[in-house]
C-alpha cells in the first residue's frame, strides 16, 4: 500500500539523497556524465571566476580559465562545451549562454528567481542545458504503464520532467490501464502541459504485459525504455542508459541501478538460478559507492522496472511474450531470448533511479497481480529447462553480494550454452 510517508521519503531523497556522490544529482560531475553520454567525449569546461577548484573537483576533465577577470568572454558563439560561473548578473549570464555549446553551470548564491538547492550544507549549482545542445544519442521512447496509484504516477512524471533536458530526443508514453482513481484526469492535464508526454488509455484493464506492449507499438524512438510508474528520476539516467548501446553495439538489453526510497541498493542487475528463481544483486546494501555495484557488466536479466532495448529488436522478438500475461517473468524471459540471439544483457550503474518496490502490485505473492509471479515462474522453468540446468544452484539465504558475484563469474552465460 502506498502511504503518505512514502511520498515524504521520496521527496526527501530528491532534495537530499544518500550516496549523492554516486548518483551525482544536480552537480557539475552530473553535467560531465550527461555530456559524455550525449557526445561520447569529454567536455571542455571554462571556469569563469567561480571561486572553486574545478580542476581538483573534476580530475582529468579539461578545465581552463580566462587570463584576466573579464566582463565579457573573448570566444566565438558556441565554442566552449560547458561554461561555469558564479553570477546572477544578466549580462554575464547572457555572455555565458552565448559562448556555451551544451550547458551553463551557475554556482552563485540564491539571489534570483531560480532556487539553488542545498545538499548537506553545500550549494549545488544551477544547470541549464541549451536548446542547441544536440546529441548523438539515439532517440528514446519511455513506456510507463499505470493502473490507479495516481500519486505514484505524479511523482514519476514530475521527476522525469526534470531530467528530460533540451537536446534529448525523448518521448514518454503512459498507458493508463483503465484506472478508476484520479489517474485519467491527472494524465489529461499533464499531457496538456508537457509536449513530450503522450497518453494511451485501455478501455478495460488488460494487465501490465499488454499495456507495455501497446505502448511499445505506439513508440517512435530507436530505443525503448520500460519504466515503472512507482519510480523517481535522477539527473542523467536517460542519457547513461541510451549511451550504453552506442558504447556496446552488441547490447540487446541495458538496465540500471534501482534504489530503495531510503537510499539502499534494491537491484544492481539480476541473477537466475537452476530452479528458475531469481535474486536482485546487491539488495538492501547501503553501500552505493561499493565498486561491486559501479561498473558495467553482463547480467542474467534486468528488471522491467527499468529496462532498455532497441525497438527494432523488441519488434523482431515479438515484444514481451503474451504467455506471461498479465505480468511477471516477461522481463526475464525477454532477456533470455535476447541472449539467445547473440546479444548481451548489461547493467549500467550510471543510470540510477528510485523504485518503490511493490508500490503498484504489492508484495504478497498469494493475492492480486503478484500471484502471477508464482504461476509464471512455472512457465519460465518449463520453457528454459535445458538452459537453467547449466546455471548454479540457489545458495542459502541471506545472500552475500560477493558470493553471488563469484557465482556469476564461474559459469557461462545461458545464451552461450543454448
Amino acid at each position: 500500500m502506498f502511504r503518505n510517508d512514502d511520498i515524504c521519503r521520496i521527496y526527501s531523497l530528491i532534495d537530499s539523497p544518500r550516496g549523492a556522490a554516486t548518483i551525482e544529482t544536480d552537480t557539475l560531475a552530473a553535467v560531465v556524465t550527461e555530456f559524455r553520454a550525449r557526445f561520447d567525449r569529454d567536455p571542455m569546461i571554462l571556469d569563469w571566476a567561480t571561486g572553486r577548484d574545478l580542476v581538483r573537483e573534476l580530475g582529468d576533465v579539461p578545465v581552463f580559465t580566462p587570463t584576466a577577470a573579464l566582463e565579457t568572454l573573448d570566444y566565438l558563439d558556441r565554442t566552449i562545451d560547458i561554461v561555469a560561473l558564479a553570477s546572477r548578473e544578466p549580462a554575464r549570464l547572457n555572455e555565458a549562454t552565448r559562448v556555451a555549446l551544451a550547458a551553463v553551470v551557475n554556482f552563485a548564491d540564491e539571489t534570483g528567481s531560480s532556487p539553488v538547492r542545498v545538499y548537506g550544507g553545500r550549494r549545488a549549482p544551477d544547470v541549464t542545458w541549451l536548446d542547441n545542445a544536440s546529441s548523438c544519442l539515439p532517440s528514446i521512447s519511455i513506456v510507463i504503464p499505470c493502473y490507479d496509484g495516481v500519486e505514484h504516477t505524479r511523482v514519476c512524471l514530475e521527476t522525469l520532467g526534470r531530467v528530460i533536458t533540451p537536446g534529448l530526443a525523448c518521448e514518454v508514453i503512459v498507458v493508463d490501464d483503465a484506472s478508476s482513481d484520479g489517474t485519467q484526469r491527472y494524465l489529461r492535464d499533464a499531457a496538456r502541459d508537457n509536449e513530450w508526454l503522450h497518453v494511451l488509455r485501455n478501455d478495460r484493464n488488460e494487465g501490465y504485459l499488454e499495456s507495455v506492449n501497446r505502448g511499445a507499438e505506439a513508440a517512435t524512438g530507436e530505443i525503448l525504455v520500460f519504466l515503472n510508474n512507482d519510480t523517481i528520476s535522477f539527473t542523467s539516467w536517460i542519457s547513461a542508459l541510451a549511451g550504453t548501446f552506442r558504447r556496446f553495439p552488441d547490447a540487446g538489453v541495458v538496465g540500471g541501478k534501482l534504489l530503495y526510497p531510503d537510499g539502499r541498493v534494491q537491484e544492481a542487475g539480476g541473477m537466475v538460478f537452476r530452479d528458475g528463481s531469481a535474486a536482485k544483486f546487491g539488495a538492501f546494501d547501503p553501500a552505493l559507492t561499493a565498486p561491486l555495484y559501479n561498473f558495467v557488466r553482463d547480467v542474467d536479466y534486468c528488471s522491467g522496472a527499468l529496462l532498455a532495448t532497441p525497438r527494432a529488436l523488441f519488434e523482431e522478438l515479438g515484444g514481451f511474450d503474451a504467455a506471461y500475461a498479465p505480468g511477471y517473468y516477461e522481463d526475464t524471459d525477454y532477456c533470455f531470448r535476447v541472449r539467445a540471439q547473440g546479444r548481451r544483457v548489461l547493467y549500467q550503474p550510471a543510470s540510477a533511479i528510485v523504485h518503490v518496490e511493490g508500490g503498484t502490485a504489492g508484495l504478497d505473492v498469494n493475492i492480486g497481480m503478484k500471484r502471477y509471479q508464482v504461476l509464471n515462474h512455472e512457465r519460465f522453468v518449463a520453457r528454459w529447462r535445458e538452459v537453467l540446468a547449466l546455471l548454479p544452484e540457489r545458495p542459502p539465504e541471506p545472500f552475500d553480494s560477493l558470493d553471488l558475484f563469484e557465482l556469476s563469474t564461474r559459469r557461462s552465460a545461458p545464451a552461450e550454452q543454448q
